[in-house]
């Protein structure tokens, strides 16, 4: 089910924003990204990424403060980008 025609599904959506959360978490702790992104649809897949996605994220420890002389390189479609952590996560993640 969709908003509109060309939209994505609010299952794709919720995946995909469950996937974003940690392509957004993990480098502000320097550590590599994971994906619990699942192929397979289904209301109980979208209910297992999110559940996992939330026990993983659980796990990890909390960011007290943003370290700007750190910097986050990533990929902005075709583009790499670098961004300090502050930037990353207010403007690019956010």
């Amino acid at each position: 089910m969709t908003l509109c025609e060309d939209m994505l599904s609010l299952e794709d959506n919720a995946k995909i924003a469950s996937d974003f959360a940690l392509g957004g978490y993990c480098p502000l702790l320097d550590i590599n990204s994971v994906s619990l992104f699942s192929e397979e649809p289904g209301k109980a897949v979208v209910q297992k990424q999110l559940s996992d996605t939330l026990g993983y994220l659980n796990e990890l420890p909390d960011i007290t403060q943003l370290v700007d002389e750190k910097t986050i390189k990533d990929k902005a479609g075709v583009a790499e980008v670098e961004f300090s952590q502050s930037v990353f996560i207010h403007q690019y993640i956010a």
